[in-house]
């Protein structure tokens, strides 16, 4: 863990914490999954996955947690939960309705990088951003994404084969807990 160096003394120092949603991924039996997110202001979301989605979710909702905060998007799935969003919100039916117009159509870029994954066969920047594009051009009421280069997809899938990692080694019964800041700058500019 960095240290970080104050130059004033430490009496003077203030520390300003930025808001952040806390994400937690439980894993029950073989089949089970609870992901909890707990907002700045106490409140919680909560699902419970139970049978084939619960095999799917703990990884998807990993990639969200690496997309969102690698690209600074922060409204996106996480963001939109920190906002009030319950996580029965997303899919069908909505109750609450399709995600806004100027939310950050954070949903495709995860796709991509789940059926990468999925596929084994790491795509180009030039091939990932092609997608993006078009997915754009059928959506262009969206948010735009800035283009990514190969660098921040390398970074994007070791982080997420980590995360990955780390959950599949974690204990049933158990929880990985993973910090989602509020307000933040894109990692890569």
């Amino acid at each position: 863990m960095r240290r970080l160096r104050l130059a004033l003394p430490l009496m003077m120092a203030k520390i300003v914490l930025m808001p952040a949603l806390a994400i937690r991924l439980t894993k029950r039996a073989a089949d089970e999954y609870v992901l909890t997110c707990v907002r700045p202001d106490g409140s919680i979301a909560r699902h419970h996955y139970g049978g084939p989605t619960a095999m799917f979710f703990p990884k998807h909702d990993l990639t969200h947690f690496v997309v969102e905060t690698a690209l600074g998007l922060r409204r996106g799935f996480y963001g939109l939960v920190a906002e009030g969003w319950n996580l029965a919100d997303f899919g069908t039916p909505w109750p609450r309705g399709k995600p806004p117009v100027d939310a950050d159509p954070v949903e495709d870029v995860v796709q991509l990088l789940d059926r990468e994954m999925g596929a084994q066969q790491p795509w180009t920047a030039a091939e990932f951003n092609g997608f993006i594009r078009q997915f754009q051009t059928q959506h262009p009421a969206a948010r735009p994404i800035a283009p990514v280069t190969d660098e921040m997809l390398i970074h994007l899938r070791t982080h997420l084969r980590e995360l990955t990692a780390q959950w599949t080694a974690l204990p049933v019964e158990q929880t990985m807990e993973l910090s989602f800041p509020l307000a933040a700058d894109r990692v890569f500019c």
